[in-house]
């Protein structure tokens, strides 16, 4: 597959990528069908901001699904999905009101 992948602060390079030959137990594989690209990926590229090297950039996307290890779970192989890119904590007054994205963890 093709990425826009950053090799170190400011250097991106677009090139093919290894697809996962296997997923894990609690993953989806998402063949992308459209990707944003917003102003924490600027940071992350531009400013000394990722967390680590090669970054996959790009968090925001809309894609399909090609594998789940769920096969009867509630996505299947086929169905068009977006994510939530954050990882909330679930505990800080932000989740508790659902407001995810202001999470202070």
């Amino acid at each position: 597959m093709r990425a826009l992948v950053l090799e170190k602060n400011a250097v991106l390079n677009y090139t093919d990528v290894r697809m996962p030959e296997k997923i894990g137990e609690s993953s989806y594989l998402v063949r992308i069908a459209a990707c944003g690209i917003c102003g924490s990926d600027i940071h992350r590229g531009f400013k000394n901001g990722a967390y680590h090297y090669p970054l996959i950039m790009g968090h925001e996307f809309s894609g399909i699904i090609e594998d789940t290890p769920f096969p009867e779970g509630r996505f299947r192989k086929g169905q068009q999905v977006t994510a939530f890119p954050l990882l909330p904590c679930g505990r800080c007054a932000a989740c508790s009101s659902g407001d995810y994205a202001q999470c202070s963890n």
